[in-house]
């Protein structure tokens, strides 16, 4: 867009009106009058644009009744005839096409029935011009619609590969019943709704505790109201499309809706700003079923209950069958032929469009359909079907449940001490270290001789082998052993060469390992009252004020967090993307507000305590040849 109309834009304009007629009489942008400007060109000519730019996009009197027609010129094209095909209360749906081949159109269109301004539009046009003796023709679809919250923004892609092509579908097998989530936890079961920043869009999520077959029914998010990361109101033009909800056979179910930002200039910055959006989620539950259409002797069936209407026969080509469908406006059908014959698919508009628009041009008419619901398919097979199932997928007119959910960025639900965390745990797998009685050497398959055990228990302990070994001439050794960029690995005393090079041994045979400890180091309770409502926040007064440590591995060595199960959590760092080592300065986990938090919900926090009475324990060690370990 030239920069001078965009700034023309940014500065707003004003728009002056007949209160009675409706019609525009000037347009002005910074002052400057458009019929002023554009009189010095046009002349009288102005008030004949100022007509055509006043009015709605069909400039034609429409009268609001189903079955009215008129013949009319749109567009230069002569003998256009238009039907209106449905009237309700606040809109009017109107077909229209005519002209000749190179000089001819087809539409269809929803008008706002108060004021016949377009609120949906699909025009189709042929048209041919010659330039320097030469014909070209043009050929366009037009799609127009009104800004909308709830609704499809996004323009259909025309020339498409699909579109205008048979696609190929394995006849399956349909379910025997259908399964339909009825309880409304499950759909709100997730501790928390997601925000996500895509350039200038803000994309939310919010994952379902329900997975494949289990129909979900229909999401729908309304009233979005933004915030940013001090919590005050945000107030950008904005709109909201429809939510969608994804199944899967191993994740659960995920509804996803895209906020796009309608303002002049760079969108992006406003984004940016958003840290969370409290919207209404409503969940109006599954209600599909399934039809079996059985043809008669002509190839013909028919349905007509539950608020559908099916009719399933031969079109004018060989082996290719018509389907039509019309429901309530949200439904959607899928068909399966009998025994699990193959056949080909390829959806057409409905009703039917002129029959010189391609599949494409013919199909995107469902945007300004008086049926948006109703399908047509054209159905290619080999034989004709002993039967035809169907699913028709249907959702609650009246939704169950409604709430108020907040979703939020991945800064924002780090930071927000209410938001209840995802679960992180210090170590891999079940890997913690173990208490001295039940202590077991690790690592003898591979030829490593490893004694996993707590930090500060480490630090009063000495190994060695009864009978003392040697490799290449340099003893063998135990050493303490601590990784201070990963909590994968506890600490351990590990056997290696005196030296360090070596870690791994062969054919030691069978040795006895002596471990003694000066004191046995071992967890308790530590004296602190986790809060009900959010436990995973800790003041840091109540760990530190004894205590000065200056790194995360020095804090978890003397602390460790619990889950319901004694799984050992990992805590959340102030900022993300922050790896989590021993060797991370202390800083990077305590928030702003003084507090820890920990990764998941801990219902105990213990202190490592020491016991001064010395253990000596003995392990009896088989280390492996090297040729079983090759052979391996």
């Amino acid at each position: 867009m030239p920069p001078g109309f965009t700034d023309k834009q940014t500065s707003s304009a004003k728009m002056i009106l007949n209160a009675k007629t409706g019609e525009l009489q000037d347009v002005s942008s910074s002052g400057e009058s458009m019929r002023d400007m554009l009189s010095s060109v046009l002349g009288s000519n102005i008030n004949s644009l100022l007509q055509q730019v006043g009015q709605p996009n069909l400039a034609v009197s429409v009268i609001a009744e189903k079955g009215w027609q008129t013949r009319t010129c749109l567009r230069d094209i002569t003998g256009v005839e238009l039907t209106v095909t449905k009237v309700t209360d606040n809109r009017v749906w109107v077909s229209y096409h005519g002209g000749e081949p190179g000089n001819r159109l087809a539409g269809v269109a929803i008008l706002e029935r108060a004021s016949g301004w377009i609120i949906k539009q699909v025009l189709t046009t042929e048209l041919e011009h010659t330039f320097a003796g030469k014909t070209i023709g043009i050929r366009s679809t037009q799609i127009m619609a009104q800004v909308a919250d709830a609704q499809e923004t996004h323009v259909p892609r025309l020339r498409s590969d699909w579109a205008n092509r048979w696609t190929p579908l394995s006849g399956g097998e349909l379910p025997d019943k259908i399964v339909s989530v009825s309880d409304a936890d499950k759909m709100f079961g997730q501790p928390h709704a997601t925000l996500e920043q895509d350039e200038d869009t803000l994309k939310l999520s919010l994952r379902h505790q329900v997975s494949h077959p289990a129909r979900t029914g229909v999401v729908k998010i309304s009233d979005p109201v933004l915030f940013d990361a001090r919590g005050e109101k945000l107030t950008p033009p904005m709109q909201l499309g429809r939510a969608y909800t994804y199944g899967g056979d191993e994740e659960d179910a995920l509804t996803e809706a895209t906020l796009h930002f309608t303002a002049l200039g760079d969108l992006t910055q406003i984004a940016r700003q958003t840290a969370s959006l409290q919207a209404t989620v409503a969940w109006y539950p599954d209600e599909s079923f399934i039809i079996r259409l059985t043809p008669d002797k002509h190839q013909q069936a028919h349905y007509q209950k539950k608020g559908v209407n099916i009719h399933f026969g031969p079109s004018e080509d060989a082996d290719v069958y018509e389907l039509t469908f019309e429901g309530k406006a949200t439904d959607r059908v899928s068909p399966r032929l009998a025994d699990g014959q193959p056949f080909d698919i390829q959806f057409r508009a409905y009703p039917a469009a002129p029959q010189w628009l391609t599949a494409e041009e013919s199909l995107v008419r469902y945007r300004a359909s008086p049926r948006p619901e109703a399908h047509r398919m054209l159905i290619r097979t080999d034989r004709a079907p002993a039967y035809i199932d169907l699913v028709v997928s249907r959702s609650a007119d009246v939704a169950a449940s409604s709430r108020q959910l907040t979703f939020r960025t991945a800064d924002a639900r780090r930071m927000d001490p209410a938001v209840k965390p995802e679960v992180q745990y210090l170590y891999e797998g079940t890997r913690q270290p173990a208490p001295l009685h039940a202590l077991k050497p690790t690592g003898l398959d591979r030829g490593q001789v490893l004694l996993s055990m707590l930090q500060a228990q480490i630090e009063a302990c000495t190994a060695s082998l009864t009978s003392s070994a040697e490799e290449a001439g340099t003893p063998l050794i135990f050493a303490a052993i601590t990784d201070n960029d990963s909590f994968a690995q506890p600490a351990m005393l590990q056997l290696q060469t005196e030296d360090g090079v070596r870690q791994f041994f062969y054919d030691l045979g069978e040795r006895t390992v002596d471990l003694s400890c000066t004191s046995s180091a071992m967890w308790q309770p530590a004296e602190l009252i986790l809060d009900e409502q959010s436990p995973w926040v800790v003041a840091t007064e109540d760990l530190l004020n004894k205590h000065h440590f200056s790194t995360v591995g020095e804090l978890l060595a003397h602390y460790r967090m619990l889950d319901a199960k004694g799984r050992v959590l990992s805590l959340q760092t102030v900022s993300e993307g922050v790896a989590l080592t021993p060797s991370t300065a202390l800083d990077a986990v305590i928030f702003p507000d003084n507090t820890l938090r920990v990764a998941g919900v801990p219902t105990t926090i213990e202190v490592i305590g020491h016991d001064d009475k010395p253990i000596e324990r003995q392990f009896k060690v088989t280390l492996p040849r090297l040729a079983e370990v090759g052979a391996q």
